[in-house]
């Protein structure tokens, strides 16, 4: 509820930013330490529309809640060489059973409400919570070379369809995202980032390790957050 303040952006940034250099700094020193894995976030990129992008072919946007990961990029990339792996991975919108946003977006889903910035046109990358994990793991024991790789849903999918989705999984025929205004109240300026349209590709990861999503698009991520939600429910 407090992330239209960037007052409130203050201790993330000081974890991503300071934490993340502590830590190279730490494994450096330490020594034995062969592989460091910053988990970034995707939406670095500037709006593309319908265009696929990646971090091989597309440079960032940065913004003031953006600048404390794309630090976080730089430390984890000083601590390639001299055999050691500096891997960043730039992940989507998390979502999955794991994660208290799904729950709190569901909520509003359930009283026809689409809880989530930017033009029903525009595609909004995310990720499964599990591969998400499953992906650090991979960058771990897998010969992953250094570098920044993105790490999203096979089919990134468009708002409009992301809520079509959900509505059907929770038994509405629409929903009825917030006012654009009532938004950007919320946001702040945060709102600028999230709204952007990213079709982001995670083929250049795939390319180099053998992860593969087990869910392909939020379609049927969130018709699994819907059926876990039901068998949950009291009989």
């Amino acid at each position: 509820m407090k992330m239209g303040r960037l007052s409130a952006w203050q201790e993330n940034d000081h974890i991503r930013r300071e934490g993340t250099r502590n830590l190279v700094e730490a494994a450096l020193a330490v020594g034995g330490v062969q592989t460091f894995i910053y988990p970034s976030f995707a939406f670095v990129y500037p709006d593309s529309g319908d265009r696929w992008i990646d971090a091989g072919t597309t440079p960032v946007q940065s913004a003031a809640t953006l600048d404390s990961t794309l630090d976080a990029e730089v430390a984890a990339a000083s601590f390639a060489g001299n055999e050691h792996r500096g891997i960043s991975l730039r992940m989507g919108a998390f979502y999955g059973p794991e994660s208290p946003a799904t729950w709190e977006f569901l909520s509003y889903a359930r009283r026809g409400i689409a809880a989530f910035p930017g033009s029903r046109d525009a595609y909004l990358p995310q990720i499964w919570i599990q591969d998400a994990a499953r992906a650090i793991i991979a960058a771990l024991m897998q010969p992953v070379p250094s570098g920044i790789y993105d790490i999203v849903d096979d089919e990134p999918l468009r708002r409009g369809d992301m809520f079509d989705a959900v509505a059907h999984a929770v038994g509405r025929k629409h929903l009825r995202p917030l006012p654009d205004l009532l938004m950007r109240m919320l946001l702040g300026t945060k709102y600028d980032d999230i709204h952007r349209s990213l079709r982001i590709s995670n083929r250049r990861f795939k390319a180099v390790s053998s992860w593969q999503p087990a869910v392909t698009n939020a379609r049927v991520g969130w018709g699994r957050i819907v059926e876990e939600s039901r068998a949950a429910e009291p009989v």
